[in-house]
């Protein structure tokens, strides 16, 4: 068996918001990149920023960066590079997704999250459902973290939504 050894300091050498007494991590303090993420950033406004879609180069430049994004988040997720969607923030997508199915939804209509879900996943379907008047209701979760799939399997009645965005009493009945 071979170990791999997690070289701390070098890994915080790459952060330089490290340097300070306090980091965000993953939180509404946003998250931490790594400064070649920072430079690259930087780099890219300085000599391509362009809107995508347009004739002239600093465009096809902006093009082919966002094409080589989906392609190497697609080998990394190992889905295909059309299924890779990018965004501001994971909770402002979310923002739009539950927005977009709510043409679909009625008042009543069920969303069964999971006590493990992020913040980015809960705080769109609350808004919802003070919006439209949809139930939202969690599955727990058991004392090791782990998702209590009994409870789970309890939760899901007619009136949840699907994958398909619509609920699945709706479903059975297209």
């Amino acid at each position: 068996m071979s170990a791999t050894v997690l070289d701390i300091d070098a890994v915080r050498a790459r952060f330089s918001a490290l340097d300070r007494r306090l980091a965000f991590f993953d939180g509404p303090g946003g998250t931490q990149c790594p400064d070649e993420v920072i430079d690259a950033i930087a780099d890219y406004l300085r000599a391509d920023n362009a809107n995508i879609g347009a004739p002239y180069e600093t465009s096809r430049r902006t093009d082919a960066l966002v094409a080589k994004a989906h392609e190497r988040a697609a080998s990394f997720l190992g889905c295909d590079p059309g299924e890779v969607a990018f965004g501001p923030s994971m909770t402002a997508m979310n923002f739009l997704l539950t927005r977009a199915l709510a043409r679909e939804l009625e008042a009543g209509d069920e969303v069964l999250l999971t006590r493990l879900d992020h913040d980015a996943n809960v705080a769109p379907w609350l808004a919802l459902a003070e919006d439209v008047g949809i139930v939202v209701r969690y599955a727990d979760v058991n004392d090791d973290l782990s998702l209590d799939l009994d409870d789970l399997a309890a939760q899901v009645g007619v009136r949840v939504i699907t994958t398909t965005g619509r609920p699945a009493a709706r479903c059975a009945r297209r």
